[in-house]
């Protein structure tokens, strides 16, 4: 018998309000939900916490996840990238994205645009010997 894939443990206290102060759709919560688990299966780490502590391991796999494709827009795959940002700031703790973090200065340089900055992301989101 083999064991389930695992999945993200989704906290009960969560940021489900929007930008805009109305409470996030359960569609979209259950995108996040998608794509937190899609973290989870290629990371192992399965809590925020581990996340937060593991977050160079947690970019890597978000930029693997959205190579850059030559018929893809910067602007198409930054959507894509910013779902996963998203997804991650609606579980990290108040106190947590209250200060720059890790997972806020990932997202500014893809949502930044330079494809330069791109490779840089990597090598600096490259895992960590654990």
């Amino acid at each position: 018998m083999t064991d389930a894939p695992k999945k993200f443990i989704f906290p009960e206290k969560y940021n489900n309000l929007t930008n805009k102060g109305t409470e996030k759709s359960k569609s979209t919560i259950s995108i996040y939900k998608t794509h937190l688990n899609r973290i989870t299966a290629l990371t192992g780490l399965d809590t925020v916490e581990q996340f937060m502590k593991a977050s160079r391991k947690v970019n890597k796999v978000i930029a693997d996840l959205n190579p850059i494709m030559e018929n893809q827009s910067v602007s198409q795959r930054n959507t894509k990238v910013r779902i996963y940002y998203s997804a991650l700031f609606t579980v990290l703790p108040e106190e947590y994205i209250k200060k720059p973090n890790p997972f806020y200065k990932a997202n500014k340089k893809w949502q930044d645009g330079n494809p330069a900055d791109f490779k840089k992301i990597e090598k600096e989101n490259a895992p960590t010997i654990v």
